[in-house]
């Protein structure tokens, strides 16, 4: 194939492309890259990693393609362990959140934490690791 027409065939495919769907490639590729460093910059394994998320080391190895779609939870777990930042909330909103002293309240021999979020809504936490938002109205 020439020069020119391997040209237009890459040029057909850019423009193609969905624009979304590239940024969030460009997005999984970016996290795969900043935990890769990480556990360089720590001189850690994927196996060690794999060990302290109780994960196998292949899915290490796959993460660090760029091609999976984590869970919020586990790249809070990643984050932790490597001491990088790879969430991005409001944080201001969710420290004003976190000051605020919650209610404990036990309802059937359960224990719920109750924190109020703004005059409306609430934020409710229990013992079986179950979370709720309601409304006081």
């Amino acid at each position: 194939m020439s020069k020119a027409k391997k040209e237009s065939v890459l040029d057909f495919l850019i423009a193609q492309r969905d624009e979304n769907e590239y940024a969030k490639v460009v997005s999984r590729m970016g996290i795969a890259l900043k935990i890769a460093q990480a556990l360089k910059n720590k001189g850690m394994t994927q196996k060690e990693l794999a060990e302290k998320l109780g994960k196998r080391p292949s899915e290490i190895s796959k993460w660090l393609t760029g091609n999976h779609n984590f869970t919020h939870d586990t790249l809070f777990d990643i984050q932790t362990i490597l001491n990088i930042r790879l969430l991005d909330a409001e944080m201001e909103s969710v420290n004003e959140f976190i000051r605020i002293e919650p209610v404990r309240m036990e309802y059937k021999d359960k224990k719920s934490y109750v924190f109020p979020v703004s005059m409306e809504t609430f934020y409710s936490y229990n013992d079986s690791n179950k979370g709720y938002c309601g409304s006081f109205s």
